[in-house]
């Protein structure tokens, strides 16, 4: 083979990965900075192999990758829930096809941009001023750091040389500051903390009757665009429906918007144990105090060794006390209940609280 006739490797990678994923304050969060990344990385990788290129590192996830795009024959119980496709992948690019790697640029933000748009449209647009667009705008087209190289030696470090030399540039941000990814300014716009104007906006948001919103964001949260998507993203992935350059259409497809919490994960085995064994009257007893603090927050969530499964459930006692099996998993826990800030004024604790 001469050197004219050899291949080129194209090297991607999606960031910041620790900015996007680790920055959270939920378990869900972390679940949905994982899984938007994943998305994000497979829409890269379909925008490789669109133009002919061949996807040599990692091992692709054929299912992730099928679910991508515009087809109705699709098995549900297949359905990705987890992200699993990794930020950084390498292709092989044959001489006889025209690479354009701007056209993976143009993919990835083509598809963050729509799921973007999908929370706005349904959650902000109808409350808020130009000045929240405007912080919003600003942040969902700066946030990315996309970085590529295409070589002609297959040289694996060509990448980590390539990101040396440090080209992004974070925006410029002013006024009170995200509560959940440090550094970005909160939508609303208040310039200085100002705990009465911040609840102004954040209790509009909260009480515009939007699927969800109650659970989704919590009293005196205040968040940038980017965690709101996150936040929110899996109200609407279903939703996506986006013709992409390459001729292939994007789709999303419907997600659970529940992901068990950290205090809940937490209280399983003892919640299991205590609802197979404890008396009954005790039992209706604790789950009536339960229910009269706690919102239904894991009503979605309840893990197979607390479901009615006779197996490796609870069988009959699991449909019996579906609302304690529900509970916020702080009720759980005996210092989370002296917590004034998740708990105020209740009359009745739950007495079995661990």
């Amino acid at each position: 083979m001469t050197d004219q006739a050899k291949p080129q490797y194209f090297h991607f990678t999606l960031g910041p990965v620790q900015g996007f994923v680790a920055q959270a304050r939920r378990t869900r969060d972390f679940w949905a900075g994982s899984f938007i990344l994943s998305w994000l990385a497979a829409v890269a990788m379909k925008a490789t192999t669109a133009q002919g290129a061949i996807i040599k590192f990692p091992a692709v996830d054929d299912n992730f990758m099928y679910w991508l795009t515009d087809d109705e024959d699709k098995d549900i119980k297949k359905k990705p829930i987890q992200g699993c496709v990794p930020h950084q992948f390498k292709a092989e690019v044959p001489t006889d096809i025209d690479f354009k790697p701007d056209d993976v640029i143009q993919a990835v933000l083509i598809a963050w941009k729509a799921l973007a748009d999908k929370v706005w449209q349904n959650d902000l647009s109808s409350i808020a001023k130009q000045e929240n667009q405007a912080i919003w705008d600003r942040q969902i087209s700066a946030f990315w750091d996309m970085v590529w190289v295409l070589e002609p030696n297959n040289d694996s470090t060509a990448i980590s040389t390539r990101k040396n030399w440090r080209t992004y540039a974070a925006t410029n941000e002013g006024g009170v500051k995200c509560t959940m990814m440090e550094g970005w300014q909160e939508l609303s716009g208040v310039p200085t903390p100002n705990r009465k104007d911040l609840n102004d906006f954040w209790d509009k948001v909260i009480e515009n009757g939007k699927l969800g919103m109650k659970n989704d964001l919590a009293k005196n949260e205040t968040l940038c665009a980017i965690a709101f998507v996150k936040r929110r993203f899996s109200r609407y992935f279903g939703d996506i429906n986006c013709p992409m350059p390459q001729g292939w259409k994007l789709k999303g497809w419907k997600l659970s918007s529940n992901v068990p919490s950290v205090t809940y994960m937490a209280a399983v085995h003892w919640l299991h144990d205590l609802v197979k064994n404890a008396d009954l009257n005790v039992l209706n007893t604790y789950q009536d105090a339960a229910y009269s603090i706690s919102e239904q927050d894991e009503r979605s969530t309840i893990l197979p060794i607390l479901s009615k499964d006779e197996t490796i459930g609870l069988g009959q006692r699991a449909i019996e006390f579906n609302k304690l099996l529900s509970s916020d998993g702080n009720v759980f826990f005996s210092t989370m209940l002296e917590n004034k800030n998740l708990f105020k004024d209740i009359n009745t604790k739950p007495t079995l609280a661990a």
